[in-house]
């Protein structure tokens, strides 16, 4: 009887412990920063000739329009805990003319010839001299989704524009 008593009395603590763990998770949100020449490129060799690759951004210094494409670096967990809850791009316009950047956001992945994505386009006009962001956040995703678990990015700099930076937001567990 007595060894009975202690089984469940070690059950009862286990089963505190268990739960004072989950309890107490905190999780708090972070934001990473990163310049644009760090994480994107010319789409192809043909536009590399047009950007000037800068330590405060990626700069489009002719005057036709280029394309490049970028990726977020994640470390999504298993559970998706860490998921995107903002994606961001800050552009500059150089030019003395308002200009539009169109960027679409490419949330998923390709396996062989499977691509399971979604394709979110938004674009901003930036006033000369100025700079201005475009976001996304999950509820801009078709599909209803909670996080941007992928992030992918494809965007036309006009002439006289810079990709300055990008931010991803999310959240993560810190634990007690």
């Amino acid at each position: 009887m007595r060894r009975i008593g202690l089984s469940l009395c070690s059950i009862g603590l286990m089963l505190a412990c268990s739960m004072a763990s989950t309890a107490m998770a905190v999780e708090i949100s972070r934001q990473d920063f990163q310049g644009a020449v760090g994480m994107c490129k010319a789409s192809t060799p043909a536009y590399n000739a047009s950007l000037r690759n800068r330590p405060l951004g990626m700069a489009n210094e002719s005057s036709s329009a280029v394309y490049v494409t970028c990726n977020w670096q994640g470390d999504d967990t298993q559970n998706g805990t860490r998921g995107a809850r903002r994606v961001f791009i800050v552009v500059g316009n150089t030019s003395s003319a308002p200009k539009t950047v169109a960027c679409t956001l490419v949330n998923g992945f390709q396996s062989g010839t499977t691509t399971v994505a979604t394709y979110t386009p938004k674009s901003v006009t930036v006033a000369a001299g100025a700079a201005a962001t475009i976001e996304w956040v999950p509820g801009d995703i078709a599909g209803g989704t909670d996080q941007i678990k992928l992030p992918a990015l494809s965007c036309n700099l006009p002439g006289g524009t810079t990709l300055q930076y990008t931010g991803k937001q999310y959240n993560e567990d810190v634990g007690a």
